[in-house]
């Protein structure tokens, strides 16, 4: 009589090289999202944090050289207003951010999702340290734009209507 073993048998080199792939598989989604990547960190004071996120990009000149790290809020008791962003930016990118830099929420180009561009000042300057704080100012969107034309152009439509 023959018999038949009913449980097939796994080898366990197979069980290793799967846990080996999953492991690289994880490492290569960390770098890409540059948790490897060697940061110094900036922040920036806003008055709000409307249309900010940790994980956005940070840019400068169309270049993508860090991302938002944190937002928080005042302690309770200081009765300080707004928030503070913190970025992450790649020190490769360091020397390249002038004191007096500003930081400025836009929306980006490619993707119409929302980032932070750091503007740098007209002429040359020392480049910023690690731990220093930006000044903020509020890009005009599209929208903004609209209802400025619009109340520009309200005057002119109601003389050519006359």
């Amino acid at each position: 009589m023959l018999k038949s073993d009913p449980k097939p048998r796994t080898a366990p080199g197979v069980v290793v090289l799967l846990v080996l792939v999953i492991a690289a598989l994880l490492a290569w989604m960390a770098y890409q999202q540059g948790l490897f990547q060697r940061q110094d960190r900036l922040f920036v004071g806003v008055p709000d944090a409307a249309g900010m996120a940790q994980g956005m990009p940070v840019t400068t000149r169309g270049v993508v050289i860090g991302s938002v790290r944190a937002i928080s809020l005042p302690a309770a008791p200081s009765g300080a207003q707004g928030a503070r962003v913190e970025l992450g930016i790649a020190r490769d990118f360091m020397a390249q951010i002038a004191k007096g830099t500003r930081a400025r929420l836009v929306q980006d180009n490619t993707t119409g999702k929302p980032a932070i561009d750091l503007v740098p000042p007209r002429g040359g300057a020392q480049p910023v340290a690690s731990g220093e704080v930006l000044a903020f100012e509020r890009g005009r969107d599209g929208g903004l734009i609209v209802q400025e034309m619009q109340a520009a152009l309200m005057p002119v439509i109601a003389d050519a209507r006359k």
